[in-house]
């Protein structure tokens, strides 16, 4: 039996791969299609770039500036976002839409960085990934023989695709925290070699200095959000709480609305806790 080449290992990898993710999308895929009447992977990417566009109309979520009323069986109309009702646009319009979206690239490139850099206390973990997929010779031989330095690929990758679109959420970009926490580890394996000693000193004190450097933002939110002190609107919440809690002793029961903007979503809260609609504001 021949062995086979690494070309046709990595190619047999990649096939297997594309097959696996085939196999769970396409469920997905065809009913989008056939929902909207056509070829549909997505509906968020196209939304996600119409409410950064250039601010010569309005632009923001119709679901926070109408009063509509949702579909029935949901709690909002953003369950499902019509996407007709946005207004979409392209760099390729006029130079002044190339301009903005420029604009848009850097300042979500900024967020990016800083998003990444913050996921450890020391701000390492970025820098020991694009280190180690970028600046090292000679490279083809150090990434077939490393193969700990392909995480920075991902780390790149990942960011890169909410460059043009909105970038604004922390949560887009936990998919790399552990790509960084593996582009750490390898870096200081990789550089504090040394086989003579049975303990390694520098590569200890490497892993040592990493590991708390990844552990105290954790270890700072955590207790916080075990307590529930850890959400984004904790103000907003506790009033669409305690509110929820009279009209269920009321036992009012109906759609709810009001203004978002103005009232930070309490409203919205409020109608998710009363497991009503909430026709928008």
């Amino acid at each position: 039996m021949s062995r086979l080449s690494r070309r046709d290992i990595v190619l047999r990898g990649l096939s297997i791969t594309l097959l696996g993710f085939a196999l769970v999308a396409a469920p997905w895929i065809l009913t989008l299609s056939l929902k909207y009447r056509g070829f549909v992977i997505s509906t968020s990417g196209k939304i996600s770039h119409a409410i950064v566009g250039p601010p010569d109309v309005e632009r923001h979520h119709p679901l926070y500036r109408t009063f509509h009323v949702p579909e029935p069986g949901r709690i909002t109309a953003w369950e499902d976002p019509d996407p007709k009702l946005y207004a979409f646009w392209s760099p390729f319009e006029n130079l002044r839409y190339a301009k903005h979206q420029l604009k848009l690239i850097y300042y979500n490139a900024k967020r990016a960085v800083d998003v990444l850099s913050g996921f450890d206390w020391l701000r390492l973990g970025l820098c020991a990934a694009l280190c180690g997929f970028l600046i090292h010779t000679p490279w083809r031989r150090n990434m077939a023989v490393e193969r700990w330095r392909w995480a920075g690929l991902p780390v790149i990758c990942i960011p890169a695709i909410y460059l043009p679109v909105f970038a604004y959420e922390q949560r887009y970009y936990y998919p790399v925290y552990p790509f960084l926490l593996a582009a750490s580890t390898g870096i200081v394996v990789s550089l504090a070699r040394d086989a003579r000693k049975k303990l390694n000193v520098p590569r200890l004190i490497g892993l040592i200095l990493f590991a708390f450097s990844f552990a105290n933002h954790p270890r700072s939110i955590l207790p916080r959000t075990l307590k529930g002190q850890g959400v984004e609107f904790p103000v907003e919440m506790m009033q669409a709480h305690d509110m929820a809690k009279r009209l269920k002793a009321a036992g009012v029961r109906g759609p709810v609305t009001g203004t978002y903007l103005s009232g930070e979503g309490v409203t919205l809260y409020i109608a998710f806790l009363i497991d009503q609609p909430w026709y928008g504001g």
